[in-house]
């Protein structure tokens, strides 16, 4: 017998009906863009961009409670892949974004925007994120939520400023996502 807030149950109905609730504060799955910006950060200071997929993918593994789905693992490869292969268009990108917002070199944010010395671990971790952001919503067409709305609006306008950059971007996308 178990006795819950004052109730006395027998053990096989305790243990079927008392669940622990998962946060309700946290989605189901984890998000896969924080393991993505850390590996798109690796490869910004020069690592090779297979090792850091497998880098990549293997951190992720080694969460006991979380296994990645072969979509995400595709995802966060194939995002890596675009971002290592893309790179020179989508840092234009950035910068047209940025040079069409002049509000953001009015009140000195372009390192929030991962503009700067790469070397600075602010800068090149909201570089990556940048660029990320980029990728997805120029070349997929996707919803970005891992960035505030701020910065979200000044990368949106990027295709404005260089719809080129874009085109470039979405062939390098298509190329490495394959038949």
């Amino acid at each position: 017998m178990l006795t819950v807030a004052g109730w006395v149950l027998p053990c096989a109905i305790a243990r079927a009906h008392i669940v622990l609730s998962a946060d309700p504060l946290r989605p189901a799955r984890p998000p896969i863009e924080p393991m993505t910006i850390n590996g798109i950060q690796d490869v910004i200071v020069g690592r090779d961009v297979e090792e850091s997929v497998s880098w990549m993918l293997q951190a992720r593994s080694a969460d006991p409670d979380y296994q990645l789905t072969d979509n995400e693992e595709r995802r966060m490869s194939h995002h890596l892949r675009c971002v290592a292969a893309a790179r020179d268009p989508l840092m234009g990108l950035l910068q047209a974004a940025v040079g069409a917002a002049p509000w953001v070199a009015k009140y000195g944010t372009e390192s929030d925007f991962g503009l700067g010395d790469a070397a600075d671990p602010y800068v090149r971790s909201c570089r990556a994120e940048c660029l990320l952001a980029l990728l997805i919503l120029h070349a997929e067409g996707g919803p970005v939520d891992f960035i505030d709305a701020d910065r979200l609006e000044v990368l949106r306008g990027g295709a404005d400023a260089e719809p080129r950059l874009c085109e470039q971007i979405r062939a390098v996308s298509a190329e490495l996502a394959g038949p």
